[in-house]
This record gives structure tokens, C-alpha cells and sequence, in this order.
């Protein structure tokens, strides 16, 4: 089992023999890697903007320490919707899981066949 985590008892000796390297999650940011996209349609976004940024945010800091892929890439913000990319499928349908169930709306979950990627719309 893979598992990321922040060792801060490792000592400045030991630290020297390993290479720096980036997190997976820090890379795909970086890079824009995506494997989740979600289409935020819904009238809520415009009524209240920061309570959805906030949501999403507090969903990628609560599942980003079991998978460091679970990291939104960039959120594109338009008149009438949001499009959210995220850098795992697992985080893309959390996301949708969470505002399906708070604001008692419809989410349509598409994935594609043969690839690892979802497209989430929120209506």
C-alpha cells in the first residue's frame, strides 16, 4: 500500500542521502494533469460563491493526506458556471457526492470508457 506523509523527525544527516523530488499531487498541479472534471451549472454558485469554493477546498485538504492526487488543478470561473479540475477521479466524484447531497440538486456522473477520467455535471 502506497501511503504519502510528512516526516518531521527525520534528520538533517538522513535527509542529505535522498534526492528532492515533488509531491504526485504538487507534479499534477504543476503539469495539469486531470483525470476529474466537474461542470458547476447550478444557481447556487451565484448565490453563494465562497460557500462552494470553501466546500470544495475543505473536501481536497480533508482527502489530499490519503492520496496527494487528490488536488483540484484549477477552478475556472464563468458567469453562469464553474468548470473544476481535479487531479483525481476519486476527488472529482467526492466533490459531486458532497453538493449532491448538501443542496439536494442533480449530478450527473459521466465516465470514459477505457480512460481514467470522469466528467461531473452539477445542475
Amino acid at each position: 500500500e502506497k501511503r504519502w506523509h510528512w516526516d518531521h523527525e527525520v534528520h538533517e544527516a538522513e535527509r542529505e542521502v535522498f534526492t528532492e523530488q515533488r509531491c504526485p499531487g504538487c507534479e499534477a498541479v504543476t503539469k495539469k494533469y486531470v483525470e476529474g472534471e466537474l461542470i458547476l451549472r447550478n444557481k447556487i454558485i451565484t448565490l453563494v460563491p465562497k460557500q462552494i469554493e470553501a466546500l470544495m477546498r475543505n473536501l481536497e485538504e480533508d482527502t489530499r493526506h490519503d492520496n496527494p492526487l487528490n488536488r483540484i488543478v484549477q477552478i475556472r470561473k464563468f458567469k453562469h458556471q464553474w468548470q473544476v479540475s481535479t487531479a483525481s477521479v476519486f476527488l472529482a466524484r467526492r466533490i459531486g457526492e458532497v453538493l449532491e447531497s448538501t443542496y439536494h440538486s442533480k449530478v450527473t456522473y459521466t465516465f470514459l470508457r477505457g480512460e481514467k477520467f470522469v466528467r461531473i455535471v452539477w445542475e
